[in-house]
């Protein structure tokens, strides 16, 4: 037995969407959650997995493209290309690379599932 033994009462958040992936160089993914905003850093619950940071991300401007159906990875990739077209056709600077966002579970049918491809952008 060690001392001192501390104790934190557990919280369970309910899911929120969207949930965005990026994909990294080295094949790892940042999976990212938008936590609701009755929490602050302050209060958001302490993660119980050491690879789990909680961050806030400055506002920004972002371009979005909305799709629908199951978001495998060639049609995720389809998307971010032509998200990256659109702006290059109106003349609006991304920054950094573009990520896929999802908005419904698994079993949600795939003409009502909502996904978006975003990237940031300059004002």
């Amino acid at each position: 037995m060690s001392a001192p033994v501390t104790e934190q009462k557990s919280e369970t958040i309910a899911m929120t969407a969207p949930v965005s992936e990026t994909a990294l160089l080295n094949s790892a993914q940042i999976v990212a959650f938008v936590m609701p905003e009755e929490y602050t850093l302050a209060t958001l619950p302490t993660p119980n997995d050491k690879r789990i940071e909680i961050v806030e991300v400055p506002a920004h401007t972002s371009a979005v493209l909305r799709y629908a159906g199951y978001n495998k990875a060639e049609k995720v990739a389809k998307m971010k290309a032509r998200l990256l077209e659109y702006l290059k056709r109106d003349s609006v600077v991304a920054v950094g690379a573009p990520r896929g966002a999802g908005y419904n579970p698994p079993w949600t049918p795939p003409f009502m599932m909502r996904n978006e491809v975003l990237v940031h952008t300059s004002k």
